[in-house]
Protein backbone atom coordinates (compact mmCIF):
# COMPACT_ATOMS: atom_id res chain seq x y z
CA UNK A 1 0.00 0.00 0.00
CA UNK A 2 1.19 3.14 -0.62
CA UNK A 3 2.21 5.49 2.22
CA UNK A 4 -0.20 8.89 3.25
CA UNK A 5 0.89 11.77 0.83
CA UNK A 6 2.31 13.51 3.64
CA UNK A 7 4.67 10.90 4.67
CA UNK A 8 6.75 12.08 1.99
CA UNK A 9 5.99 15.78 1.04
CA UNK A 10 6.28 16.51 5.14
CA UNK A 11 9.58 15.10 5.61
CA UNK A 12 11.02 16.70 2.08
CA UNK A 13 9.21 20.34 2.80
CA UNK A 14 11.09 19.96 6.29
CA UNK A 15 14.67 19.87 4.44
CA UNK A 16 13.83 23.38 2.71
CA UNK A 17 12.47 24.64 5.82
CA UNK A 18 14.39 23.16 9.00
CA UNK A 19 12.62 23.79 12.20
CA UNK A 20 9.75 24.66 10.57
CA UNK A 21 6.36 23.11 12.62
CA UNK A 22 3.81 21.41 10.40
CA UNK A 23 1.07 23.46 12.25
CA UNK A 24 2.49 26.78 10.34
CA UNK A 25 0.57 28.19 7.82
CA UNK A 26 2.72 28.15 5.03
CA UNK A 27 3.74 24.44 5.36
CA UNK A 28 0.73 23.40 5.44
CA UNK A 29 -0.43 25.88 2.43
CA UNK A 30 2.19 23.92 0.73
CA UNK A 31 1.15 20.53 2.01
CA UNK A 32 -2.64 21.62 0.44
CA UNK A 33 -1.52 21.91 -2.57
CA UNK A 34 0.39 18.94 -2.92
CA UNK A 35 -1.86 16.32 -1.06
CA UNK A 36 -4.30 15.27 -3.68
CA UNK A 37 -1.15 14.06 -5.75
CA UNK A 38 0.70 10.98 -5.89
CA UNK A 39 4.97 11.38 -4.90
CA UNK A 40 5.65 9.79 -7.90
CA UNK A 41 9.27 8.81 -6.35
CA UNK A 42 7.58 6.04 -4.44
CA UNK A 43 6.97 3.95 -7.77
CA UNK A 44 10.65 4.18 -8.64
CA UNK A 45 11.91 0.12 -8.18
CA UNK A 46 15.32 -0.67 -7.08
CA UNK A 47 17.46 -0.33 -10.38
CA UNK A 48 15.62 2.26 -12.03
CA UNK A 49 16.26 5.59 -12.80
CA UNK A 50 14.39 8.38 -14.47
CA UNK A 51 14.03 10.15 -17.37
CA UNK A 52 11.66 13.42 -18.55
CA UNK A 53 9.73 13.34 -22.00
CA UNK A 54 7.96 16.21 -23.34
CA UNK A 55 5.77 15.90 -26.48
CA UNK A 56 5.06 18.95 -27.46
CA UNK A 57 2.25 18.25 -29.61
CA UNK A 58 0.14 17.15 -26.88
CA UNK A 59 1.42 19.73 -24.28
CA UNK A 60 2.13 16.52 -21.79
CA UNK A 61 5.16 15.73 -19.25
CA UNK A 62 5.87 12.32 -18.55
CA UNK A 63 7.99 10.98 -15.87
CA UNK A 64 9.08 7.32 -17.06
CA UNK A 65 10.95 4.84 -14.72
CA UNK A 66 13.53 2.41 -16.97
CA UNK A 67 16.11 -0.13 -16.64
CA UNK A 68 18.17 -1.86 -18.85
CA UNK A 69 15.28 -4.19 -19.69
CA UNK A 70 12.14 -2.05 -19.79
CA UNK A 71 10.44 1.42 -19.11
CA UNK A 72 7.18 2.72 -18.05
CA UNK A 73 5.27 6.01 -17.19
CA UNK A 74 5.18 6.85 -13.38
CA UNK A 75 3.42 10.54 -13.65
CA UNK A 76 1.84 12.78 -16.33
CA UNK A 77 1.71 16.26 -16.24
CA UNK A 78 -0.22 18.89 -18.50
CA UNK A 79 2.15 21.63 -19.77
CA UNK A 80 2.18 24.82 -21.79
CA UNK A 81 5.04 24.53 -24.86
CA UNK A 82 6.43 26.37 -27.47
CA UNK A 83 3.52 28.19 -29.38
CA UNK A 84 3.65 27.27 -33.55
CA UNK A 85 5.48 30.66 -33.69
CA UNK A 86 7.80 30.57 -31.01
CA UNK A 87 8.54 26.00 -31.25
CA UNK A 88 9.41 24.00 -28.56
CA UNK A 89 12.50 22.28 -30.45
CA UNK A 90 13.51 18.90 -30.86
CA UNK A 91 16.08 18.05 -28.74
CA UNK A 92 18.01 15.93 -25.92
CA UNK A 93 19.16 17.43 -22.52
CA UNK A 94 19.18 16.85 -18.90
CA UNK A 95 18.37 18.46 -15.48
CA UNK A 96 21.95 18.89 -13.74
CA UNK A 97 20.33 21.41 -11.76
CA UNK A 98 17.68 22.51 -9.34
CA UNK A 99 16.90 26.57 -9.09
CA UNK A 100 14.56 27.49 -6.55
CA UNK A 101 13.06 31.18 -6.71
CA UNK A 102 14.86 31.67 -9.51
CA UNK A 103 15.37 35.14 -11.05
CA UNK A 104 14.32 36.10 -15.18
CA UNK A 105 16.66 37.53 -17.02
CA UNK A 106 15.27 38.33 -20.54
CA UNK A 107 16.71 36.20 -23.38
CA UNK A 108 18.47 38.53 -26.36
CA UNK A 109 15.75 37.31 -28.55
CA UNK A 110 13.63 39.79 -30.64
CA UNK A 111 10.55 39.45 -28.86
CA UNK A 112 11.87 39.80 -25.61
CA UNK A 113 13.17 43.36 -26.55
CA UNK A 114 10.96 45.13 -24.41
CA UNK A 115 11.11 42.87 -21.26
CA UNK A 116 13.17 43.47 -18.16
CA UNK A 117 14.95 41.82 -15.67
CA UNK A 118 13.00 40.28 -13.16
CA UNK A 119 14.05 39.08 -9.31
CA UNK A 120 12.18 36.21 -8.11
CA UNK A 121 9.17 36.90 -6.49
CA UNK A 122 5.36 36.35 -7.45
CA UNK A 123 5.62 37.70 -10.82
CA UNK A 124 8.49 36.26 -12.11
CA UNK A 125 7.64 34.34 -14.94
CA UNK A 126 9.77 31.47 -14.20
CA UNK A 127 7.68 31.30 -10.92
CA UNK A 128 8.72 29.25 -7.85
CA UNK A 129 11.58 26.49 -9.69
CA UNK A 130 13.62 26.38 -12.45
CA UNK A 131 15.07 23.27 -13.87
CA UNK A 132 17.38 23.97 -17.39
CA UNK A 133 17.33 21.00 -20.04
CA UNK A 134 19.50 22.47 -22.40
CA UNK A 135 20.77 26.28 -23.64
CA UNK A 136 17.82 29.20 -22.96
CA UNK A 137 15.40 26.01 -22.49
CA UNK A 138 13.66 25.31 -19.04
CA UNK A 139 10.98 23.11 -17.41
CA UNK A 140 9.33 25.82 -14.88
CA UNK A 141 6.64 27.49 -12.51
CA UNK A 142 4.81 29.99 -14.20
CA UNK A 143 2.77 32.70 -13.19
CA UNK A 144 0.19 31.94 -15.47
CA UNK A 145 -1.53 28.79 -14.60
CA UNK A 146 -4.53 29.70 -17.47
CA UNK A 147 -1.85 29.02 -20.14
CA UNK A 148 -0.96 25.42 -18.76
CA UNK A 149 -2.31 23.01 -21.37
CA UNK A 150 -1.73 24.96 -24.36
CA UNK A 151 1.09 26.18 -27.23
CA UNK A 152 1.85 29.58 -26.38
CA UNK A 153 5.18 30.06 -24.54
CA UNK A 154 8.46 30.76 -26.15
CA UNK A 155 10.13 27.75 -26.39
CA UNK A 156 9.80 26.61 -22.40
CA UNK A 157 8.14 24.32 -20.73
CA UNK A 158 6.00 25.54 -18.27
CA UNK A 159 4.12 23.73 -15.60
CA UNK A 160 1.44 24.27 -12.79
CA UNK A 161 2.88 25.18 -9.47
CA UNK A 162 1.58 21.74 -8.02
CA UNK A 163 3.38 19.95 -10.75
CA UNK A 164 6.43 21.56 -10.40
CA UNK A 165 6.74 20.93 -7.25
CA UNK A 166 6.25 17.58 -7.21
CA UNK A 167 8.83 17.35 -10.25
CA UNK A 168 11.52 19.33 -8.78
CA UNK A 169 11.17 17.57 -5.24
CA UNK A 170 11.03 13.90 -6.53
CA UNK A 171 14.42 14.54 -8.78
CA UNK A 172 15.91 16.42 -5.25
CA UNK A 173 14.95 13.67 -3.00
CA UNK A 174 16.61 10.93 -5.59
CA UNK A 175 19.08 12.69 -6.98
CA UNK A 176 19.82 16.00 -4.47
CA UNK A 177 23.54 17.04 -3.55
CA UNK A 178 24.20 18.65 -0.13
CA UNK A 179 22.99 21.86 -0.03
CA UNK A 180 22.91 24.98 1.94
CA UNK A 181 19.53 25.01 4.39
CA UNK A 182 17.13 28.05 2.66
CA UNK A 183 13.95 28.12 3.98
CA UNK A 184 12.70 28.49 0.01
CA UNK A 185 9.01 27.42 0.63
CA UNK A 186 8.26 30.66 3.08
CA UNK A 187 10.43 33.40 1.30
CA UNK A 188 11.80 34.08 -2.24
CA UNK A 189 15.71 33.25 -1.14
CA UNK A 190 17.35 31.41 -4.54
CA UNK A 191 18.58 28.37 -4.12
CA UNK A 192 20.57 26.18 -6.37
CA UNK A 193 20.84 22.75 -5.73
CA UNK A 194 22.87 20.57 -8.00
CA UNK A 195 21.77 16.28 -9.15
CA UNK A 196 24.62 14.23 -8.51
CA UNK A 197 23.48 12.53 -11.94
CA UNK A 198 21.87 14.00 -14.81
CA UNK A 199 18.21 13.32 -15.44
CA UNK A 200 18.15 12.74 -19.27
CA UNK A 201 15.51 14.95 -21.15
CA UNK A 202 13.77 14.63 -24.12
CA UNK A 203 11.49 16.97 -26.13
CA UNK A 204 9.62 15.47 -28.70
CA UNK A 205 6.90 16.28 -31.37
CA UNK A 206 4.51 13.49 -31.77
CA UNK A 207 0.82 14.09 -32.72
CA UNK A 208 -0.21 10.71 -32.47
CA UNK A 209 -0.68 8.48 -29.65
CA UNK A 210 -2.30 5.12 -27.83
CA UNK A 211 -4.35 5.70 -25.07
CA UNK A 212 -5.82 2.12 -24.12
CA UNK A 213 -7.97 1.16 -26.81
CA UNK A 214 -8.03 3.97 -28.69
CA UNK A 215 -6.22 5.81 -31.19
CA UNK A 216 -5.01 9.54 -30.69
CA UNK A 217 -4.99 12.19 -33.23
CA UNK A 218 -3.86 15.61 -32.03
CA UNK A 219 -3.75 18.62 -34.87
CA UNK A 220 -0.22 19.13 -36.17
CA UNK A 221 0.01 22.62 -34.90
CA UNK A 222 3.81 23.09 -35.71
CA UNK A 223 3.61 21.42 -39.56
CA UNK A 224 6.07 19.42 -39.17
CA UNK A 225 4.46 16.28 -39.54
CA UNK A 226 3.92 15.67 -43.44
CA UNK A 227 2.85 12.32 -43.21
CA UNK A 228 0.59 11.29 -41.04
CA UNK A 229 0.12 7.99 -42.47
CA UNK A 230 3.61 6.89 -41.56
CA UNK A 231 2.83 8.03 -38.76
CA UNK A 232 -0.08 6.68 -37.58
CA UNK A 233 1.70 3.23 -38.62
CA UNK A 234 4.66 3.56 -36.67
CA UNK A 235 2.64 4.02 -33.70
CA UNK A 236 0.08 1.08 -33.84
CA UNK A 237 3.30 -0.77 -34.05
CA UNK A 238 4.88 0.82 -31.29
CA UNK A 239 1.76 -0.48 -29.34
CA UNK A 240 2.41 -4.10 -30.19
CA UNK A 241 -0.76 -3.83 -33.04
CA UNK A 242 -0.59 -6.00 -35.87
CA UNK A 243 -0.87 -3.96 -38.70
CA UNK A 244 -0.85 -6.15 -41.44
CA UNK A 245 -4.52 -6.35 -40.06
CA UNK A 246 -5.51 -3.20 -40.61
CA UNK A 247 -7.68 -1.34 -42.87
CA UNK A 248 -5.32 0.23 -45.34
CA UNK A 249 -8.30 2.53 -46.60
CA UNK A 250 -9.10 3.59 -42.90
CA UNK A 251 -5.57 4.63 -42.21
CA UNK A 252 -5.32 6.43 -45.77
CA UNK A 253 -8.79 8.24 -44.84
CA UNK A 254 -7.54 9.69 -41.45
CA UNK A 255 -4.23 11.16 -42.74
CA UNK A 256 -5.97 12.48 -46.19
CA UNK A 257 -8.70 14.29 -43.90
CA UNK A 258 -6.61 15.32 -40.54
CA UNK A 259 -9.25 17.27 -38.31
CA UNK A 260 -7.87 20.80 -36.44
CA UNK A 261 -8.87 19.16 -33.80
CA UNK A 262 -8.58 16.07 -31.18
CA UNK A 263 -9.62 12.75 -32.78
CA UNK A 264 -9.94 10.01 -31.08
CA UNK A 265 -10.52 6.67 -32.72
CA UNK A 266 -11.30 3.24 -31.82
CA UNK A 267 -8.01 0.76 -32.60
CA UNK A 268 -10.68 -2.20 -32.70
CA UNK A 269 -12.41 -0.31 -35.39
CA UNK A 270 -9.51 -0.03 -37.99
CA UNK A 271 -9.14 -3.53 -38.33
CA UNK A 272 -9.44 -5.15 -41.97
CA UNK A 273 -13.66 -6.68 -41.96
CA UNK A 274 -14.42 -4.79 -38.72
CA UNK A 275 -17.56 -3.29 -37.73
CA UNK A 276 -18.47 0.40 -38.64
CA UNK A 277 -16.05 2.35 -35.84
CA UNK A 278 -17.41 5.61 -33.87
CA UNK A 279 -14.55 8.32 -34.49
CA UNK A 280 -14.80 11.43 -31.97
CA UNK A 281 -13.74 14.81 -33.20
CA UNK A 282 -14.23 17.74 -31.04
CA UNK A 283 -14.54 19.59 -33.83
CA UNK A 284 -17.41 20.55 -36.18
CA UNK A 285 -14.92 19.71 -39.26
CA UNK A 286 -17.00 18.32 -42.59
CA UNK A 287 -15.15 15.67 -44.44
CA UNK A 288 -16.07 14.03 -47.82
CA UNK A 289 -17.56 10.33 -47.84
CA UNK A 290 -18.05 10.28 -44.10
CA UNK A 291 -21.34 10.87 -42.49
CA UNK A 292 -21.70 12.93 -39.33
CA UNK A 293 -23.96 12.16 -36.71
CA UNK A 294 -24.74 14.31 -33.70
CA UNK A 295 -24.02 12.95 -30.49
CA UNK A 296 -24.15 15.26 -27.04
CA UNK A 297 -21.61 17.62 -27.11
CA UNK A 298 -19.07 16.44 -29.42
CA UNK A 299 -19.83 14.77 -32.68
CA UNK A 300 -19.56 11.12 -34.25
CA UNK A 301 -18.19 10.23 -36.88
CA UNK A 302 -18.83 6.98 -38.78
CA UNK A 303 -16.30 5.73 -41.41
CA UNK A 304 -17.46 3.57 -44.23
CA UNK A 305 -15.95 -0.21 -44.01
Amino acid sequence: HALPIHAFYAPTLSKFAPGVSNSQPAFEHMLSILEDYPYFIQAVAPGEAIRIEVNAAICKLNVIAYSPHSERIIATFPVAVGSPEHESPILRGAVTQIRWNPDWIPPNSYWARNEHYTPPGPKNPLGKVRMNIAADYYIHGTNNEASVGSQVSHGCIRMKLKDVLQLAMGLQELYGLHHDNVDVMHSWTPLTVGLKQGVPVSLIYNPVYIDQANLVIYPDSYKNQPDLKKIIYDTLLKGNILTSQIDESKIAELAEHASPRRQIIPIDGLFIGGTRQRMVDLGRVIRPSVTWVKDGSAEALTLPN
